[in-house]
């Protein structure tokens, strides 16, 4: 009932900690309402980062509940989670997809991406696959760093 949450919020505060709470965002309605319970539960006092999961489509279309979108018959749905997400200061990344098969591949073998050249398991053209995940999603966490307490490259 968020006792337990505003307690810790504020020994988090007391000690000179800020709590980032990150957000897997998919097309489905579950996840967009769970950020509003979030923002809700916790105001201004911690900051957020909604993680667009690129595996479930692209941004706008594929994601309507996070983006809103125009009804059949007329009227708009959705997006009011987003836009209150975006006055608190919340900040979006655009989590890279990986190949289909070949994250198949390394999911069934329980083989993490870090190590999916040393596995055995993909092709070089599947390990390119990796590689580009690993740029992409590099790209990607930037606008994050401050929150996450990582300085950029000069």
């Amino acid at each position: 009932d968020g006792d337990g949450l505003t307690a810790l919020l504020k020994a988090f505060d007391k000690y000179g900690y800020r709590l980032t709470v990150f957000h897997v965002i998919s097309p489905d309605i579950g996840s967009t309402l769970s950020v509003g319970r979030w923002l809700e539960m916790t105001g201004d006092q911690v900051d957020h980062v909604a993680v667009i999961n690129l595996k479930h489509g692209k941004p706008d279309g594929d994601f309507p509940y996070w983006y809103g979108f125009t009804a059949a018959k007329g009227g708009s749905k959705g997006g009011k989670v987003r836009e209150r997400f975006l006055a608190k200061g919340g900040q979006e990344i655009l989590f890279p997809a990986l190949h289909s098969g070949t994250f198949a591949k390394l999911d069934a073998e329980n083989v993490r991406f870090s190590v999916a050249d040393d596995a055995g398991l993909l092709t070089i053209s599947e390990r390119a696959h990796v590689d580009k995940f690993w740029r992409d999603f590099g790209e990607a966490i930037k606008p994050a760093f401050p929150l996450l307490g990582i300085e950029t490259a000069r």
